[in-house]
Parts: C-alpha cells; structure tokens; sequence
C-alpha cells in the first residue's frame, strides 16, 4: 500500500465511468499486495466491480488499505490529474445529491458556496429557503448572508410566499452560479 494517494496511484486503482460517476476498480498489479496469491484474489473478487458503498448522509465512501474516502473526493483529483492531497477541501455537488459523482456534477467551492447549494430546512424554514416566521411581528420576514458573512435583513412580509420571494431575488444575485432554486421541482428531488 502507498503512503500517498498520488494521482499515478489513484490511477492504478480506479477508472471513472464519467457518464454515471461510479468508481470501478481496476485489476491491480501485484506490488499493491503482500504477495501474488493476494493479488490474484483481491483481482478475482474486485477487478472491474464498482467501488464504495453508500454511507447514511448518501456519500459514496471507498475503502484504501483500511480507511475509508469520500468517492467524489477520488474523483475530483482524477477528473483533474491531481493527487488527493490537492483536491480542495470542499467539493460541491452541482445537483446536491451527494450519490451522484459525475464528474460534471463536481466542482470545487468554499463552505459558504456549498451551503448556498443546500436546500432548505423544512423544520426549520417551513421549506422556504431564508424565510422565517417571525413572532414578533406575527409575519414573515426573510434574510441572507452576505459573502462576507453578515446577515442581511430583507424585509417583513405578509406571507412566507412573500418572504421566499425576497431571499430568491437576492440569492440570484449574491449566490451566482451556486444558487439554488427551492421552486426547481428537479432540484428539490435530488
């Protein structure tokens, strides 16, 4: 086993089946085992399988000489001929299902881009993203976060329709590419 997960490693181990983002283990060499029967058998069982397995928050995790990685993590670096130690710490999914790892579904984004892709909180913002009902007032008030981090308070509103409409205007404008829309039907299904 190598102590780095180059992308020349990574390389040896796995190819992308782009089109549907799932891992397949290739046959190995035997120098990634302790020995020839090793390898002949690891090669029997896995060689040209899917690699990985979902986890409870739907990630697709895969097993490296006992620990365990992120697939879309793996992917990342060989979609861009980098090893995992260059992969950026947050990878977002396009789509926001977390089991899809097209590689065009990937790319690369800081924690507050990738919370921008989220959908909302039905618990806690009755489904619309960045309305809440505000007791005070007894109606519904909306806000965002700036990309400096700072609240920013959109206004009191009637409804929440009102107040989702607000944060849905400003989140065009502030999210940019990583905004999300809660009223896309094929988004909120992912």
């Amino acid at each position: 086993m190598k102590n780095e997960l180059t992308y020349q490693y990574l390389s040896e181990l796995f190819e992308i089946v782009a089109e549907t983002g799932v891992l397949r283990w290739r046959s190995r060499v035997d120098d990634h085992f302790s020995d020839k029967h090793a390898a002949k058998r690891w090669n029997a069982r896995y060689a040209n399988t899917s690699a990985g397995s979902l986890d409870a928050h739907g990630y697709v995790r895969v097993r490296i000489g006992g620990l365990s990685y992120a697939a879309h993590r793996i992917i990342f670096a060989l979609n861009e001929g980098v090893g995992l130690e260059q992969v950026p710490n947050v990878i977002d999914h396009i789509d926001g299902d977390p089991s899809n790892n097209r590689p065009s579904n990937l790319r690369s984004a800081s924690y507050r881009n990738n919370a921008y892709n989220r959908l909302a909180n039905s618990a806690k913002y009755g489904g619309c993203k960045g309305a809440y009902y505000d007791p005070r007032s007894g109606n519904w008030a909306a806000r965002i976060m700036a990309p400096s981090g700072a609240q920013i308070s959109l206004g009191i509103f009637n409804t929440k329709e009102e107040a989702a409409a607000a944060y849905i205007g400003a989140a065009i404008i502030i999210q940019g590419e990583f905004f999300r829309d809660p009223r896309d039907v094929s988004q909120a299904a992912a």
